[in-house]
């Protein structure tokens, strides 16, 4: 996970004061970076639910049926809450923007489009979720 990686490599550091002070910093950023997206989906989750009370009336039922809410035990007998988790996380993504990669060296056919090699692209998320 990536905190073992980050105590690791401060561990390994020859100056322990630097260290710390990096691996400080980096476990802010990613506290930072994880409640940015968090936020961001239960905002819109619970925008959705405002706009339809009826899927909040059918979600309140299915969990009111539960008697162990761990995360397992939802994952396993709440239907209805993990298709409406995805379906925000579909609509909505918390990072819309997608992530970078690098096409190799000789190009790639996608369809009819040729990309030459070398060539760093992006599909953002939400437009790819789009996609027919």
């Amino acid at each position: 996970d990536i905190a073992s990686g980050l105590v690791g490599a401060a561990a390994a550091s020859s100056n322990p004061t630097e260290a710390h002070r990096w691996l400080r910093g980096d476990s802010h950023n990613l506290t930072v970076a994880v409640s940015d997206a968090v936020a961001s989906s239960l905002t819109f989750a619970f925008y959705y639910l405002a706009q339809n009370p009826s899927h909040t009336t059918i979600l309140r039922k299915e969990l009111e049926a539960i008697n162990d809410i761990s995360a397992s035990a939802l994952q396993a007998h709440a239907p209805y809450l993990n298709a409406f988790i995805t379906e925000v996380l579909r609509v909505r993504p918390p990072n819309p923007s997608g992530v970078l990669r690098q096409i190799p060296k000789e190009g790639v056919h996608v369809g009819n489009t040729y990309i030459p090699g070398d060539v760093t692209v992006c599909t953002p998320f939400w437009a790819m979720q789009r996609c027919e």
